[in-house]
């Protein structure tokens, strides 16, 4: 059984809860898993709360041969390596200069049995588990459970294989958002991505709304964030920067056991 712990309770735990929910809103289906691409990509997300003009978190996804880079703007989070050749997914902390990994059979096998370990409607509910896409018009997607709404606005992207590419990307972070201490279950974005893939298309803005009780005397609240996002096969020069680097740090960092790491 997932502990309802793992749900945030606070105003910043729910804001990076939701950031987690809208950056990996796409392609969390078990038919990914495993898949290999070959042609560059990258892709920039925007994420905002309600209705700053500001982005509060930007993500640079990088595709190169197999190996997924995922680039987050904040220097406090680790720099991830989706390393499908070597089956590996590798996480880089800069500031503390560590390294821990963990093997994508791990991952498939976690998610599977987190799915199989929540058997009460109630628990299942909460977590949007066996949630019903709805299509709506002009390549818009719609799932709604307990507190919580998506609206999805998709789009075709440029390059047919762009979707199957930036799917594949996402469902490796969906899983790894089940295996790491403070994830929250993504099964309710495995429905809709699922939908979106088998469309062949890729979610050019999303919006969340989520209900929450925070605060010593819970509060009853309401999150609301949205994203932003852009494909491209032209990967800038800073960016390719930063997968070298990565490369080194995957080397000379200290290597810790991925039960030891701390998030």
């Amino acid at each position: 059984m997932i502990p309802p712990n793992r749900l945030p309770t606070n105003r910043i735990d729910v804001i990076r809860f939701v950031t987690i929910i809208v950056l990996a809103v796409y392609a969390c289906g078990s038919n990914l898993a495993g898949q290999l691409v070959a042609n560059d990509l990258f892709v920039v997300t925007e994420v905002y709360q309600g209705e700053q003009p500001e982005p509060v978190e930007i993500h640079e996804i990088a595709m190169v041969e197999g190996v997924f880079y995922d680039f987050p703007s904040k220097d406090d989070q680790p720099w991830t390596l989706f390393d499908l050749p070597q089956s590996r997914v590798v996480l880089l902390d800069r500031k503390r200069k560590q390294r821990t990994s963990i093997s994508t059979e791990d991952l498939i096998r976690i998610t599977a049995q987190a799915d199989a370990a929540v058997t009460d409607p109630d628990m299942r509910r909460r977590f949007g588990m066996d949630g019903v896409v709805e299509q709506g018009s002009a390549g818009e997607l719609h799932l709604t459970y307990d507190q919580t709404r998506y609206q999805v606005h998709a789009a075709t992207p440029e390059r047919s294989e762009w979707a199957l590419q930036y799917g594949q990307f996402v469902d490796w972070a969906c899983r790894l958002n089940i295996a790491r201490p403070r994830g929250v279950p993504p099964f309710a974005r495995m429905r809709l991505n699922e939908a979106m893939t088998r469309q062949g298309v890729y979610p050019q803005r999303i919006e969340v709304e989520m209900g929450r009780k925070i605060g010593v005397d819970p509060t009853p609240v309401i999150v609301r964030l949205s994203s932003r996002t852009t494909l491209s096969s032209t990967i800038n020069p800073e960016t390719r920067k930063r997968i070298q680097e990565a490369h080194s740090m995957r080397v000379l960092f200290a290597e810790i056991p991925w039960d030891e790491y701390e998030y």
